[in-house]
């Protein structure tokens, strides 16, 4: 009896194991399927694709990143990717069968984070830029940008522009004190003043911009204003024209 008893245990035993073995191999075959949709490209490469897609609207980038980062630089034309993805979005890009993907984080992405997000939204192909956003700025690529800097930099970055007619440097303080003492090249619009949206409104997006006020505070403001206006290239003095002064930089006094 007890010999019976242990073949039925050892059949069962051996059923399970089989079980076990197919859904592991499965699993694999469905791993090994998403992975083969993981296109893993250079930056230059990846440059190459978003020139090729320039003309029409079939390439999504995903910045993966937290938003502040993507906020602050990011390639152009990226998209946030929340971390909770919503349904809405979900469900476009489920049937968007045209649509090219390409996703990069700060550095190197793990695939399984990419595998996620394929399962997430029903992507079947995705690119995969090596290195992140870190390797594309370490090559030198365009990015668009928000980002506050020191005044060692923002003067490297003025005599870097001299001779560049779309660098405009903007005194964010009321005129009378512009009038007294200011950076050289610099002109005047006050934040406070009611015009200052249209004065965003009607400026040329695409030229660099080096923003600054007194001690910083109206320039944080001023710049996700300039942000969500469409400004691609802005750089904001951190901690003012005092901070500046205080660094010992060039200043026009009357």
């Amino acid at each position: 009896m007890n010999m019976i008893v242990k073949r039925i245990f050892f059949g069962k035993f051996l059923v399970i194991i089989a079980i076990l073995t197919l859904l592991f191999f499965l699993n694999s075959q469905i791993i090994y399927s998403l992975e083969n949709r993981i296109i893993k490209i250079s930056p230059g490469e990846v440059y190459d694709l978003i020139q090729q897609y320039q003309t029409d609207s079939k390439l999504t980038i995903f910045d993966l990143r937290p938003l502040d980062k993507w906020q602050e630089e990011r390639i152009e034309g990226a998209i946030h990717y929340p971390e909770k993805t919503s349904d809405q979005l979900i469900e476009s890009m489920k049937y968007n069968e045209d649509q090219t993907y390409l996703i990069y984080s700060q550095s190197a992405l793990d695939k399984e984070e990419a595998l996620n997000i394929m399962e997430k939204t029903g992507i079947n192909r995705i690119y995969l830029l090596e290195g992140g956003i870190k390797a594309w700025i370490e090559e030198e690529l365009p990015t668009v940008f928000a980002k506050t800097i020191g005044p060692s930099a923002a003067l490297e970055l003025i005599k870097k522009n001299q001779k560049n007619p779309n660098f405009v440097i903007i005194d964010l303080r009321p005129l009378n004190q512009w009038e007294r003492q200011r950076i050289e090249n610099s002109i005047n619009i006050d934040f406070s003043k009611e015009d200052f949206l249209d004065y965003l409104k009607e400026s040329d997006k695409s030229n660099i911009y080096l923003i600054h006020c007194q001690k910083g505070v109206r320039g944080a403001k001023a710049l996700p204003m300039m942000r969500e206006q469409g400004f691609k290239y802005i750089y904001h003095l951190q901690g003012g024209l005092n901070n500046w002064i205080a660094k010992d930089m060039p200043i026009i006094e009357y």
